[in-house]
């Protein structure tokens, strides 16, 4: 990347492709344990589909407040898994079994594509305080929340359309934690 705000493309597979203003790289996973993409500075997006590869890194770099981190799953039916890192702007995103780690990144967008079968997201918390906001983008969407804490359910809630988890969601969730 560079000091501009950028809209980087990666496409993984046996052969992974990085795609920068017009600019095409190609790296080969037979050729290579390892990717780092690094967006630098400004207010970059990073576009990720595919799964396979070489084990991918990404640095969304500085400034620290707006950077995004993109998925999208080809999968019939997309599974996700967040995990936290050491930073609140890290942490890695299994998409369909396939792990990228990411480091100065604010944002995370998730998009199961339009497969037919059912999808799945988990989100791993800290063992601190963890603020988690899940926003749905499609007017139609079911949006089904469960909130397991410590291996037990604390509350689960349905939800058809675009909104942010239910308040009773919340409201379960802030009197188990005692906030």
């Amino acid at each position: 990347g560079s000091a501009s705000k950028n809209t980087i493309a990666i496409v993984r597979g046996a052969t992974t492709t990085v795609t920068l203003g017009g600019v095409t790289v190609s790296v080969a996973a037979a050729n290579s344990e390892n990717l780092q993409v690094l967006a630098g500075l400004g207010d970059d997006t990073i576009n990720l589909s595919g799964t396979g590869g070489a084990a991918l890194t990404v640095d969304g770099g500085a400034p620290t407040a707006s950077d995004t981190l993109a998925f999208t799953s080809a999968a019939a039916g997309a599974a996700f898994v967040v995990t936290p890192g050491t930073t609140n702007d890290s942490g890695s995103v299994s998409m369909d079994g396939t792990v990228t780690q990411f480091s100065g990144i604010e944002a995370i967008n998730l998009d199961a594509g339009a497969g037919a079968a059912a999808d799945s997201l988990s989100i791993l918390g800290t063992s601190g305080p963890d603020a988690i906001t899940i926003v749905g983008t499609a007017a139609t969407a079911l949006c089904w929340v469960c909130i397991i804490l410590l291996g037990f359910r604390c509350c689960c809630t349905e939800r058809r359309g675009l909104a942010t988890t239910p308040r009773s969601t919340v409201r379960s969730f802030r009197r188990l934690l005692n906030t």
